[in-house]
C-alpha cells in the first residue's frame, strides 16, 4: 500500500467531498485518499483513481444520536453554549478503480506505519470543528464601574417587586447604588417595559443594574451599565445583592438573561418568515434555492454570497469550465462548487466552509466565528475576485469619481480622482434615539456628496473654508450601494442607528451627480513636472500628482501621502507609453513579469478589464440587498432578499422564503442594496 506522510501541521477534509457536495452523511460517505488526503465522494474516488493513479481510500461515514440540551450562553462548541450534535462513525479502507471498488479488509494490511496512518486519519477531529476557528463565545466583562461601585447611597434596602415609577411586575431592574427598581426598555415590536430604568440613570448617573428575576443561586445574573451601554459581569455579585437583603444562594431563577434572549433568537430567527396574518411564507424551489449554512455567526458571509449569486452574468462566470477545470485547492474551483450547487438547487442547503478557507485563509476576522460587518467583507471579497481575475464580470460594478474641492473664498477648486470604487457609501446625520427616522435617499446623497468643510486651509488664499462636490464620472451596470448605519453615540460607543431609508425600488435615479471631467483629460503644467522630478520623484508620480492637485507643495504632499500608488514594476511599464490600468492589468496576467507584460501589451490581446469601465443612463432598480436585524453587531443577523422572476426571495442561512405579493421586503431598512440599470 502507498501511502503519504502526515505531518502534524496537515490538514486533512475529512467531511466532505472536496469536488461536491456528498459528506460523511450520505450513503456512501466520504474517502479520504491515504497517499495525497484528497476527500473525495464515491464518484470522485473513481475518477481520482482513474486520473492521479491513487487507489487506496479510507471510508468516513456516520450517523447521527440525537441529544438535548438547552444552551443558556451565547457561544458555539463552549459549555453552556449551542452544543454539537453526536455522532457514531464507521470506517473501512477501499479500493477503488475507474469504475467501482471494493473493501480492503483492515486486518490484512501488514505495514506498521499503515495501521499508524490509518488510525491517525480516524482519530483526527471533524476540520469544521477546530476549536481555534469554530469556537465563538460572548465575551461579558467587568467594568470600571462595577469596580468602583459606591453602594454608600442606597436609599431602598428592601427593594419592592413592581416598578418605582409604574405597576409593571416583570423585566425589573435594579440599581445597584441606590436599590431604585424600574422597568426595562420597550423592544422594537412593543414589548418589554417602558424605560424607568434608563430614565432612572439620566437622572442619577447610576450606572450599574441587575434584572432582579435573573440572580441565580450560581452566581449568574443579567447586569447592565448605561455608562458603557454594555452587558457586564460582577466577581462580587453575592455581596453587592446582599446589601439589599438579598440572598444569591436561596434566590430563584424566573426570567431569561438579555444574552439567553439573544441565544433564542439566534436559534429560531423567524419572524421575517411569517406574514401579517400569521401564515408562513412559501417555501421557494427550483434553481437558486439553497440555503447556506451558518458555520457560527457568518451570516454576514452567507448573505452576501446569496447577493453576488443573484448576478446572473457573475454566476455564469463562477459556474463556466475555465473554474470547473481547476485543482480542488484553487478557489476558482471552490467557488465553481460551491455556486454550481447554488444554482442547480437540488439540495436545501449546503456549507461555504471551503470556499471560505480557500478564499479567507490570510484574513483572520473572517475564519473565526466572530460576526464580522457583511459591508466590508463584500469589499475584500469584491477586490479578491477582481485581482485574481481582471477580467470577472464584477468589474462592471466599479465607477470612478472626480471629488472638486472648491474653496469658499477665492472659489479656487482642487480636483482629485476616486478611481474603482465598487460601493457607493451613504452617510446618515448621526441619530440614536429609540424611534425611527425616516430619511429620503435623495437628502442622503446630498449630505454624502456634498460635504461643507470649514476649517479646511487653501492652497491658494491661505483661508480656511471649502465645499466638496463628489460626482460619478461612469455609471456602472450594476450599483451597489451601503447605507452607513454604525455611528458613535454620546456615550463613545459605536451603535446602530434606527433609521428607514425612503425611495422607490423600480426607479433610482442619480442623474444630477455625473460629471464629464475625465482625469486623462486634465492637463498638466510640464514647468511643474520638472520642478517635481528635480526632488527625485519620477515623472509618472509627477503627473499622476499634478493630475489630482494643482500646487507643486500639494502635489509633493500627494506623493508623499501615496507612496506605493505606482510600484516600480508599474512605472517601468508605463515608461513604454501605456497607461497606469494598462500596466496594471499586464502585470496581472503575467505574474509581474515587467518584460512579459511589455510583450503582452504589444501582442494580440483581450480588452483590458479596466481600460473602459461600463456606462450607460442613471436610472436603476433594485434588484438585492441586505438587512441587519438586531441593535449590536455582536448579537445581530444579517438576511439578504433577492428579486426572482418577478419574486422576493429570502434568504435567511438555511431557510429560503418567498415574500407573498401583497407584503414586499421592508426595502428602507437595508444595509447594502444592488441595483441594476433599467
Amino acid at each position: 500500500m502507498e501511502i503519504g506522510t502526515l505531518l502534524p501541521t496537515t490538514k486533512v477534509e475529512n467531511e466532505e467531498c472536496v469536488l461536491c457536495f456528498n459528506d460523511i452523511d450520505s450513503e456512501q460517505g466520504v474517502n479520504i485518499c491515504v497517499k495525497c488526503f484528497r476527500c473525495v465522494c464515491h464518484e470522485h474516488a473513481k475518477e481520482h483513481a482513474s486520473k492521479d493513479g491513487h487507489c487506496m481510500f479510507l471510508n468516513r461515514r456516520r450517523h447521527k444520536i440525537e441529544v438535548k440540551s438547552d444552551p443558556y450562553k451565547l457561544g458555539i462548541g463552549v459549555e453552556g453554549g449551542f452544543q454539537d450534535a453526536k455522532y457514531e462513525y464507521e470506517y473501512e479502507l477501499r479500493l477503488y478503480d475507474s469504475e467501482n471498488y471494493e473493501v480492503f479488509p483492515m486486518e490484512c494490511v501488514d505495514d506498521e506505519a499503515a495501521v499508524d496512518l490509518i488510525e491517525k486519519l480516524k482519530k483526527l477531529p471533524n476540520i469544521s470543528q477546530a476549536a481555534e476557528v469554530e469556537q465563538w463565545e460572548l465575551k461579558i466583562e467587568e467594568c470600571k464601574h462595577i469596580k468602583e461601585l459606591d453602594q454608600s447611597q442606597i436609599v431602598n434596602s428592601d427593594p419592592h417587586m413592581h416598578c418605582s415609577s409604574c405597576e409593571l411586575e416583570n423585566n425589573l431592574w435594579l440599581c445597584l447604588t441606590c436599590g431604585y427598581v424600574g422597568c426595562g426598555r420597550k423592544n422594537f415590536d412593543g414589548s418589554g417595559g417602558n424605560g424607568h430604568a434608563l430614565e432612572h440613570f439620566k437622572q442619577t448617573g447610576h450606572p450599574v443594574c441587575v434584572k432582579m428575576g435573573t440572580i441565580s443561586p450560581d452566581g449568574r445574573a443579567d447586569l447592565y451599565c448605561y455608562s458603557c451601554d454594555e452587558t457586564v459581569s460582577d466577581s462580587h455579585i453575592k455581596e453587592h445583592l446582599a446589601k439589599f437583603g438579598i440572598n444569591v444562594d436561596t434566590a430563584v431563577k424566573t426570567e431569561s438573561t438579555t444574552t439567553e434572549l439573544n441565544v433564542q433568537r439566534n436559534k429560531d430567527w423567524d419572524f421575517d418568515t411569517v406574514s401579517k396574518n400569521g401564515k408562513e411564507f412559501d417555501t421557494f424551489e427550483g434553481p437558486n434555492s439553497v440555503g447556506l449554512v451558518n458555520l457560527g455567526n457568518t451570516c454576514y458571509m452567507n448573505s452576501v454570497l446569496q447577493l453576488l449569486a443573484s448576478i446572473e452574468q457573475f454566476e455564469n462566470e463562477v459556474t463556466s469550465p475555465d473554474y470547473e477545470k481547476q485543482r480542488w485547492t484553487d478557489p476558482k474551483r471552490q467557488f465553481y462548487r460551491l455556486f454550481h450547487e447554488l444554482l442547480e438547487g437540488k439540495r436545501k442547503s449546503v456549507s461555504p466552509r471551503l470556499l471560505r478557507t480557500a478564499v479567507c485563509r490570510d484574513r483572520p476576522q473572517f475564519m473565526s466565528g466572530e460576526q464580522q460587518d457583511a459591508v466590508e467583507f463584500f469589499q475584500y471579497l469584491f477586490n479578491y475576485i477582481t485581482v485574481h481575475n481582471p477580467q470577472s464580470y464584477l468589474t462592471h460594478v466599479e465607477f470612478d469619481q472626480v471629488n472638486l474641492m472648491q474653496c469658499a473664498n477665492c472659489a479656487d477648486v482642487t480636483t482629485t480622482f476616486i478611481k474603482d470604487q465598487p460601493v457607493l457609501v451613504l452617510s446618515p446625520q448621526p441619530h440614536f434615539g429609540e424611534e425611527e427616522l425616516q430619511v429620503k435617499i435623495e437628502d442622503l446623497l446630498e449630505t454624502s456628496l456634498n460635504i461643507e468643510y470649514p476649517t479646511r486651509k487653501c492652497d491658494k488664499c491661505q483661508k480656511t473654508g471649502a465645499n466638496q462636490k463628489i460626482l460619478f464620472t461612469n455609471f456602472p451596470d450594476l450599483l451597489f450601494v451601503a447605507v452607513q448605519l454604525d455611528n458613535i453615540s454620546p456615550t463613545g460607543m459605536c451603535k446602530k442607528m434606527n433609521i428607514k431609508v425612503l425611495f422607490d425600488p423600480d426607479n433610482f435615479d442619480i442623474s444630477k451627480y455625473k460629471s464629464d471631467i475625465k482625469q486623462e483629460n486634465v492637463q498638466v503644467d510640464e514647468t511643474k513636472v520638472s520642478e517635481l522630478m528635480n526632488f527625485g520623484f519620477s515623472r509618472s508620480q509627477c503627473v499622476r500628482a499634478l493630475q489630482n492637485v494643482d500646487s507643486v507643495e500639494a502635489a509633493v504632499q500627494f506623493i508623499i501621502d501615496n507612496p506605493q500608488e505606482v510600484s516600480p514594476a508599474v512605472q517601468q511599464v508605463m515608461e513604454m507609453g501605456f497607461s497606469e490600468d494598462e500596466a496594471r492589468d499586464a502585470l496581472q496576467e503575467t505574474s509581474g513579469n515587467v518584460v512579459l507584460a511589455i510583450e503582452w501589451l504589444f501582442g494580440p490581446r483581450k480588452k483590458s478589464a479596466h481600460s473602459t469601465k461600463s456606462d450607460g443612463n442613471s436610472v436603476y432598480e433594485l434588484v438585492g440587498f441586505l438587512q441587519h436585524k438586531g441593535t449590536s453587531a455582536l448579537c445581530g443577523h444579517y438576511v439578504a432578499t433577492v428579486k426572482r422572476d418577478g419574486k422576493w426571495v429570502l434568504y435567511n442561512d438555511e431557510k429560503v422564503a418567498v415574500y407573498p405579493d401583497n407584503e414586499p421586503p421592508e426595502f428602507g431598512k437595508g444595509y447594502l442594496y444592488l441595483f441594476r440599470r433599467k
